[in-house]
């Protein structure tokens, strides 16, 4: 955003009005939010968010702002743990936006989402032998620091739902050369589910718009990454595995409106 823009509410944006953005802007500097950048095309100076986390971030001030809201932070002393915002030596941005999140939620009636995505996934069901409940499979996925099932958001570049899942299947179980409908067939079980949440990657509410689908294997066996994991329901129902790892909680809420679909998977 040119720095200039950001005076435009007032009609002669005077030397009181531009010494306030640069003070706001040196806050923001201080959060390590912003760079302050010039453009190559010209002398004009622009404000840029440092990460998509940052500009999350932006955004979540920018509606505590029009909406008079306060992060309702305690300093005052009192006996309490380590707070988890911080990560060794470091503030965890993302655990900041989440604080501002779940305060602008729990304040306001509207809950606007500052984010929405699209996002493929894919229900994997294997019978294993000697095993009497069925097993899904599951990646862990590192930034959200969660299981969730094999998928992802939708690119640009991705033409439709169905073509973003073939992308994430092959991308994400890419030791097995899977080529679609050669290897597997793919068939859509739902789409337009939508649901709002806190983004576990970014902290910021999203609202996502699921395509769920069901990948069948002509294989009678998958080769698993150390990421990869077979999911019993009753662990995806509890949100937790086994092991005390977390699952994504609107897993067994997708699972639930496709159960009935998900006719057969490995035999």
């Amino acid at each position: 955003m040119p720095l200039a823009d950001l005076c435009s509410g007032t009609r002669t944006p005077g030397r009181r009005t531009i010494d306030s953005v640069c003070l706001a802007l040196a806050i923001l500097g201080v959060c390590d939010a912003v760079d302050i950048v010039r453009d190559p095309a010209g002398k004009e100076a622009r404000v840029r968010a440092r990460s998509e986390e940052a500009w999350y971030f932006l955004k979540s001030l920018a509606q505590f702002i029009r909406k008079g809201l306060t992060l309702g932070v305690g300093w005052t002393w009192s006996r309490l743990e380590v707070a988890p915002l911080f990560v060794g030596s470091s503030i965890s941005g993302r655990e900041l936006v989440r604080a501002m999140e779940q305060r602008r939620t729990e304040r306001c009636d509207d809950g606007t989402p500052l984010r929405r995505v699209s996002v493929s996934q894919a229900i994997i069901k294997a019978k294993i032998r000697g095993k009497r409940e069925p097993r899904y499979l599951m990646q862990y996925d590192v930034p959200a620091s969660q299981f969730q099932f094999i998928g992802g958001r939708r690119k640009v570049s991705d033409s439709d739902a169905r073509h973003a899942m073939i992308r994430e299947l092959e991308e994400e179980l890419h030791e097995n050369r899977l080529s679609c409908p050669k290897d597997y067939e793919l068939r859509e079980l739902a789409s337009g589910v939508k649901e709002t949440a806190i983004s576990p990657t970014f902290g910021v509410l999203t609202l996502y718009d699921f395509a769920i689908f069901h990948a069948v294997f002509r294989c009678q066996q998958l080769k698993l990454g150390p990421d990869d994991k077979w999911v019993m329901l009753s662990e995806l129902k509890a949100g937790r595995l086994d092991l005390g790892d977390v699952c994504n909680p609107t897993l067994s809420q997708n699972l639930r409106r496709c159960s009935r679909a998900v006719w057969r998977g490995f035999h």
